[in-house]
């Protein structure tokens, strides 16, 4: 009966650990660079990891500039590269398909230097929560750093 605690213990401790996990956001990070930003999706660092949406707006106009769904249930990215001026509408995916929603029947959108756009990523699950990272692209030296202050989780994925 004493090893039945223990052991009934270790199931709640690893339960919950696993509950934690699922409804945590996704690791969002975002760094910018000379003109660029790319915004690191990775699961432990490496793996690719699952996406649904991904959407990319204009927080002064709340414009959405660029917006992808899965095509089915999912997509795995390892991270999104923006630049300033043209970027592609087509996202390039680990594994799965993506259509893009937002420019419609357009093959690019551009970006423009110190405006302040918002990225969300949603993940499939409904158990995760969406993923918010601001940035600006600047034409500077010292922009080489890692952008997190306006970090947010969202409850509801896209």
């Amino acid at each position: 009966m004493k090893r039945a605690i223990p052991l009934a213990a270790l199931g709640v401790v690893l339960g919950c650990g696993a509950i934690g996990w699922s409804t945590r956001g996704l690791p969002v990070q975002i760094v910018v660079g000379d003109g660029h930003a790319v915004a690191h999706m990775e699961l432990l660092g490496e793996y690719p990891n699952d996406v649904k949406s991904v959407e990319l707006r204009r927080t002064d106009t709340s414009q959405i500039i660029w917006r992808i769904v899965a095509k089915e249930r999912m997509v795995q990215l390892h991270n999104i590269r923006l630049s300033l001026g043209p970027n592609a509408a087509d996202l390039e995916t680990r594994w799965g398909q993506s259509v893009t929603e937002v420019p419609n029947n357009a093959s690019e959108f551009v970006l423009l230097p110190n405006i302040p756009y918002q990225l969300h990523v949603c993940p499939p699950s409904r158990l995760r929560r969406c993923a918010s990272e601001a940035f600006k692209l600047r034409l500077e030296k010292d922009t080489q750093q890692s952008v997190q202050p306006d970090r947010r989780e969202d409850a509801a994925p896209g």
